[in-house]
């Protein structure tokens, strides 16, 4: 499957399947509720775990928001393994979110797929 991506520095392009998945996870997975485009109950709640700190818990309450997220708008997409982490950043103040996700697509369980989110606060 190919189609259009739009990316911030790389503008619009055609994409492969897998490009396409990952661009849409990561709007999926870090747009707030109430601020997706034609779909205001759309959106995530990660970016709020993320901006609370990086604790525990709220790494606990991240993973429960990926497995919502891909159950309720994204179930094709079967999970494998998900991690999230936090990891600081070489500059000393800034703190990354890792999101990583091994997956396969319901109707092919042959082809498994990873995919790395990644978000930087400072």
């Amino acid at each position: 499957m190919k189609g259009l991506a739009l990316d911030v520095g790389e503008g619009l392009r055609v994409a492969e399947n897998i490009k396409l998945t990952h661009s849409r996870l990561e709007r999926l997975f870090f747009t707030p509720i109430g601020e997706a485009i034609g779909n205001l109950d759309k959106g995530s709640r990660i970016l709020e775990y993320f901006w609370e700190g990086s604790t525990n818990e709220n790494a606990q309450g991240i993973l429960h928001e990926v497995k919502f997220l891909l159950k309720a708008y994204e179930p094709e997409i079967i999970p494998i393994n998900i991690l999230v982490k936090f990891s600081p950043m070489e500059n000393g103040g800034a703190m990354a979110l890792i999101i990583e996700l091994k997956f396969y697509w319901v109707n092919n369980e042959n082809e498994e797929y990873d995919i790395k989110l990644i978000k930087v606060k400072d």
